[in-house]
C-alpha cells in the first residue's frame, strides 16, 4: 500500500507522482503474465487498471499541453484556493459512492489477439512509463502559482484547478492500486 501524506506545492507533487509512478510500475512488471491479464469477476484485470490509468494521466497531459490563455478561456480560471488532497481524495470517494463510473473513452480497450501475452504486456508497460514522464515533464514547466489559477474539466469531480488535477491523479493511481492488490488477496 502506497501511503501519501498531502502533496501540495508544486515539487512535492512531482515528487509523489514520480514515487507512486515507481512503486506501480515496479508491481505491475513483477506480475506473472497471467495474473497482469486475469480479469475477476466484473472487475477489471490489473492490465485494464493499468491501460484505465494511463488513459487517465494521458488526459491530463494533454490538458497541460494546452496554452495557458486558451485554458483560461476556455475551461474558466478557479475562483477559490485549490482544496487540500485530503479534501480531493474524498470528493472523489463520494462521487464514487454515489454510483459515478469511468467514461467509456477511460475504459480498458481489448486485448489483441493476434499478439502474445508477454509482448502486450510490455507494450501497456511502456506506454505507461511514456505517458508519466510527459505528465512529470509538463507540470514541471507550471508557476507553482498558475496550479490554483487555471481549471480543467473533470468526468467526476467537475472543474477542478491544475494543483486538483495533479492530486487527483496521485490518489486515482492509488486507488486503482489498491484495487489490484485486494483483487490479488494482498
Amino acid at each position: 500500500m502506497i501511503e501519501v501524506q498531502n502533496p501540495y506545492k508544486k515539487e512535492a507533487l512531482i515528487k509523489t507522482l514520480e514515487n507512486t509512478y515507481t512503486e506501480l510500475t515496479h508491481y505491475f512488471t513483477l506480475l506473472p503474465v497471467e495474473t497482469f491479464f486475469n480479469k475477476p469477476g466484473e472487475k477489471w484485470s490489473p492490465s485494464g487498471n493499468l491501460i484505465h490509468l494511463t488513459k487517465s494521466a494521458k488526459s491530463v497531459t494533454m490538458g497541460l499541453r494546452f496554452p495557458k490563455v486558451i485554458i483560461g478561456l476556455k475551461f474558466g480560471k478557479a475562483a477559490r484556493n485549490s482544496r487540500l488532497y485530503p479534501q480531493v481524495r474524498e470528493a472523489y470517494l463520494n462521487k464514487l459512492v454515489e454510483g459515478a463510473k469511468s467514461p467509456k473513452n477511460f475504459e480498458p480497450d481489448e486485448m489483441k489477439p493476434d499478439m502474445d501475452l508477454q509482448s502486450q504486456k510490455d507494450e501497456i508497460l511502456e506506454k505507461w512509463k511514456e505517458v508519466n514522464i510527459k505528465l512529470i515533464r509538463k507540470l514541471g514547466k507550471w508557476e507553482e502559482k498558475t496550479l490554483d489559477l487555471y481549471l480543467l474539466p473533470h468526468p467526476i469531480l467537475g472543474r477542478v484547478t491544475i494543483r486538483e488535477m495533479i492530486m487527483f491523479t496521485i490518489y486515482h493511481n492509488i486507488h486503482h492500486f489498491t484495487n489490484v492488490q485486494k483483487s490479488q488477496g494482498e
